[in-house]
């Protein structure tokens, strides 16, 4: 197992089984999957007493340096810390009290460590709350000696700063650290924030109507985890999107949404007292969007079905608008956006705002999946059973090239912003979650969505 700082939890009401079938592990993820089919063996009658921790693991350091240590609930005690390093075969135990409920083992100051550990079964997947343990988790990730984490907040703050960063001044990041806010009940304190998490609540209570086999096969055809999901991400994309609009200028007018799938944008921003037009493919779906379409008609928002082979003309006939928006929708389109694009500032009055958002290219988690040899690309067996033309994503984009998109068709003061909302749909976090955050705080070309809008030229 390649190990660069990994939790483990070790209650004092489980016993670690020994399995002489162990295998060779090689990410924290595979050994959570081995654990969730072998799970621990429980004691018997004194499963709810309160005992000292006793973590008694069978370890073959192959390579490099591996630190074992006992921590308490909020990650800050440290006991009986071992150093072991690759002679052979060894058999820890450690005990500590009955606060040290982890174990934490991470990399030496030699580098990366490989090892193999016969009680396969002691890993699990360990997470975090993420508004409760973040900063903690955070404190412990920067500040383990070793950890890929902290070797890249130092490598990207050293780089920035032109000169070496000290571990102090790491520590000093961690403890400022403020933790990602969960949506929908804590993703934003303020008025809209809250709003938007209501409507979210709202909007998941018509699932049961959705059908994905009303979708066309030549879409990604989700689930309704999946939408589920993405309503949950989407909160912020909605939010960021109200930012802007109304950081340009906007706070009231008539808006043209182009890709409006569930009316996740136009319905909050109908009931935030925008006039919405919203415009889709919905003749192509059989009926799979009704209930979401009656509610956008109840709410005020303008519907316009349109089909693959109407939606030109259609799109033609409604004239301009003070904003128009496509969000999450240009990576859709086949060939070359520039169409698409003169099609949206078209319909944009002088002076009004082009927006729309996209994820991008160059997020965390696609560096990470390159980087293992993985594609960044929908499931290829999605595209390859397509019918044609396919509706998945055929080009992502940086966010430069998305302002330079803009500025072909006319656009001028483009404000861009970068953020995540991958980590929105976890409830909780994993040290790999912490991270692709830190990752994205330290450099925003890592984050996942881009959201760019500037004005037409008059």
């Amino acid at each position: 197992m390649t190990v660069n700082g990994v939790l483990v939890p070790m209650h004092a009401d489980t016993s670690i089984r020994h399995d002489e079938d162990a295998r060779w592990i090689t990410t924290p993820a595979q050994a959570g999957s081995y654990a969730a089919t072998h799970p621990i063996e429980r004691k018997g009658a004194e499963a709810g007493a309160s005992v000292g921790v006793l973590v008694t693991t069978d370890v073959e350091v192959l390579a490099g340096e591996i630190g074992l240590a006992l921590v308490d609930t909020d990650l800050t005690r440290l006991e009986h810390e071992i150093l072991v390093k690759p002679d052979g075969a060894r058999t820890l135990s450690l005990k500590g009290s009955d606060q040290c409920r982890y174990l934490l083992v991470r990399t030496g100051q030699a580098g990366p460590a490989t090892m193999r550990i016969k009680n396969v079964s002691a890993w699990t997947r360990c997470s975090y709350d993420i508004t409760k343990d973040f900063p903690a988790l955070l404190r412990t990730m920067i500040l383990s000696p070793g950890t890929r984490t902290a070797s890249v907040v130092a490598d990207v703050l050293s780089q920035r700063h032109g000169r070496v960063i000290s571990p102090n001044e790491l520590g000093r990041l961690a403890a400022d650290a403020a933790p990602p806010r969960l949506c929908p009940a804590d993703i934003f304190d303020d008025e809209v924030g809250r709003f938007l998490c209501a409507q979210y609540d709202e909007h998941v209570k018509l699932l049961p109507t959705y059908d994905v086999n009303k979708w066309p096969k030549s879409s990604a055809r989700p689930s309704r985890d999946a939408v589920r999901t993405y309503f949950r991400q989407s909160i912020i994309r909605v939010y960021k999107l109200i930012e802007l609009l109304r950081q340009l200028g906007l706070r009231t007018g008539t808006v043209l949404e182009v890709g409006s799938t569930f009316g996740y944008f136009a319905w909050p921003l109908q009931l935030l007292g925008y006039q919405v037009t919203a415009v889709d493919r919905y003749q192509d779906v059989n009926g799979g969007f009704d209930a979401y379409l009656d509610r956008l008609r109840s709410s005020g928002v303008r519907v316009v079905e349109t089909s693959r082979g109407n939606e030109l003309d259609i799109i033609g006939q409604l004239g301009e608008f003070d904003a128009v928006i496509s969000m999450a929708v240009i990576e859709h389109v086949p060939h070359t956006p520039r169409e698409f694009l003169r099609l949206l500032a078209s319909h944009v009055r002088p002076g009004g705002i082009l927006a729309l958002d996209t994820p991008n290219i160059a997020r965390y988690w696609n560096r990470k999946r390159l980087a293992e040899g993985r594609s960044v690309h929908q499931p290829i067996e999605i595209q390859f059973y397509s019918d044609i033309p396919y509706a998945g994503h055929h080009r992502e984009y940086t966010a430069d090239e998305v302002v330079w998109m803009l500025k072909q068709v006319g656009c001028r003061d483009i404000a861009v912003k970068l953020f995540d909302y991958n980590l929105l749909q976890f409830d909780e976090l994993t040290p790999e979650h912490v991270e692709a955050f830190l990752t994205m705080v330290l450099d925003e070309t890592c984050c996942d969505i881009i959201l760019a809008a500037g004005y037409r030229d008059r």
